[in-house]
This record gives C-alpha cells, structure tokens and sequence, in this order.
C-alpha cells in the first residue's frame, strides 16, 4: 500500500516453514472466532476509509483471535510467528476494497482501541508493513503450501480422494513454477523458503503412503527429470513385486514344479562346468600336451588292432577259398 515503510531486514519468508501450524490455527480462528466474547472493541474507524466498517471490524476480531492462539499454544517461541502476523494482517487488509491503510497503523489503531490487548501484547508483536511485490509472491506461496497441506489431509483421511489427491499435487507443481520465476529476479529470500518447500514435497510423493492412497501411481515431480526417475522407480518396484509374487510357491504343486526345475538346471551346469575346465586346461596347460600324446599313442593301437584284424580276415578269407577249391577237385576227380 502507498504510503507504508516496509522493513525490509526482516526474513519475511522463513514463516512459511512452520505453514503446518499455522493452518490449523486458522481453521480453528474460521471456526470459532465469532463466538468469543472476551474479544471487544473492535469497533472503531480508521482514518481515510470510507467504506463498510464491518470487513475491518472483523479483520479486527479475527487478529486477536489468532493472536490469543498462537501464545495459549506457546508458539510464541517461534523467531518467525510475528512475520507469519505481519503476513497474514497485511493480506487480510489487501483484501478490503478502498482501503488505503497501512498493516503497522492499523495495529496501532486498534492498540489504541484496547488498552488491555496493548498491555498484554505489545511488547511481544511486531507488526511490519510489506512491499506489494513481496506480498504477490507471498500470496502465491500460501496458496502453495495450502495444497500441500491439504494433500496431507487426505493422505492422513482413512477414505481418501484419490481425484483430489492428484489433482492438488497437479496444481502444485503449477504453481511451483510460477513462483521459482522470483528467484531470477534476485528474491533470495523466497527462492530458499521455495527449496525447502521442494525438499517436502519430494518426501512427500515419494512415501509409500502417499502413492497407495493417491491410485498407486506417482505424483508429478515439480522438475521432469524427477517425474522420471520417480515413475522409473515406481515401475521398478512393481516389477520387483510381481517378480517376487510369481516366485513364491502358492501350493505344493508349484513348490515340486520348482524342485524339479532345479533338479535339471544343477546337472546341466555341472557338465557344462566341467567341460569348460576341460577345455581350458587341454588348450591351455602341460595336461593337454599330455592329453594329446595319450589319444595319439591310443589312436595308434587301434589303428594296428585294425590293420591285424584286417589282415587276419583276409588269410581267413584266403585259406577258406582254397578249401573250397580242394573239394571241388577232390569231387570232380572221383569215379
């Protein structure tokens, strides 16, 4: 807003980090600010404003709310819980048409107001006005972390989305990409909130908790190369599992279908081993030599059993024609 000296030493983002807890402070402020009645004195006009007091006025009641919330829980030991205050008084006013009013006098004002709630919070809170361009990116932010949060939710649910889980998660890495635009831009301090944030959401797709209750099938990475090592890694496991599946017997029928798998494979590697190691040391060592010169010498043996067997045959053969032929003479020369 015009008019407004922003702090700009302040580490207007580290808030963000505790985003969690502050969720569930505002669910608690949405549901039940309105029926607290030690919250008074909210009604008052703020100079320059010419519009409905109401929206103010509940802006107002909201702001002490939530106030009383963050010190009953004891998050007031947290560095950062008085720039999460700055924030949200800052978005909350952003939201008002006509209104020119700055986070830091507003406060103010309302401490004059209430002279009790000065009291008793006014040495502890800090409230810093924002620059408008911080405020863009933090608004972006906080829609951010607001999908994140709310994917947690239905991983936590014991009936899931599974539509809805997939579309946050969608949505998410949309608007990631919006917001890492900032860091080109110099804004240091958003683009390490932003890693962080890309820290948690890459535990997050990548629990198996997540992908069973989102389809069992991975969540889109805010980076594509992530996308495709987690779909990889994803695939991966399935394989593992059905692998592991098809190797387990589920009767006693598969279990001796395996046994007599085995019983084959074993012998047939065990020859193929040994005539292998055969093989080696034949072409390879002395034993070969050796191996050679005893086929050779068996070799010849054989040869000359053969050649004497031969020779044997045909004397054999030999003296059995001249038998035949004495008888014949034998025969033919009788009266």
């Amino acid at each position: 807003m015009s008019g407004c000296t922003p702090d700009d030493s302040e580490k207007k983002y580290d808030f963000f980090k505790d985003m969690d807890k502050y969720f569930k402070f505002e669910k608690d402020l949405e549901e039940n600010y309105e029926g607290d009645s030690s919250i008074i004195n909210c009604a008052f006009t703020l100079s320059g404003f010419y519009g409905d007091n109401v929206k103010p006025a509940t802006v107002c009641r909201k702001f002490k709310y939530l106030t009383k919330l963050i010190y009953t829980k004891k998050l007031d030991d947290s560095p950062n819980y008085n720039m999460y205050l700055s924030y949200w008084l800052n978005a909350e006013l952003d939201k008002i048409d006509n209104i020119n009013t700055c986070a830091k006098f507003f406060y103010r004002t309302l401490q004059v107001n209430d002279p009790k709630f000065k009291s008793e919070y006014s040495s502890r809170i800090k409230i810093h006005d924002i620059r408008e361009n911080d405020l863009i990116t933090m608004n972006e932010m906080y829609i951010l972390y607001k999908k994140y949060n709310e994917i947690n939710e239905i991983i936590n649910n014991n009936t899931p989305d599974v539509g809805k889980c997939i579309q946050l998660s969608s949505e998410c890495v949309h608007k990631y990409k919006e917001i890492e635009s900032v860091c080109s831009q110099g804004n240091t301090d958003a683009c390490t909130v932003l890693n962080d944030f890309e820290s948690k959401y890459k535990k997050l797709i990548s629990n198996p908790t997540t992908i069973s209750k989102c389809g069992n099938k991975p969540l889109p990475a805010l980076k594509g190369g992530e996308a495709a090592l987690q779909r990889g890694s994803t695939d991966l496991g399935e394989r593992r599992s059905e692998i592991i599946e098809k190797k387990e017997p589920s009767d006693g029928v598969n279990s001796g279908s395996s046994i007599d798998i085995q019983s084959m494979i074993i012998p047939v590697f065990a020859i193929l081993g040994t005539f292998i190691i055969t093989f080696i040391l034949y072409k390879f060592t002395s034993f070969g030599s050796w191996i050679g010169f005893r086929i050779k010498k068996k070799k010849n043996i054989w040869n000359n059993i053969d050649g004497e067997s031969n020779h044997s045959q045909d004397i054999s053969e030999y003296e059995h024609n001249i038998a035949e032929n004495i008888s014949y003479l034998i025969s033919y020369n009788s009266p």
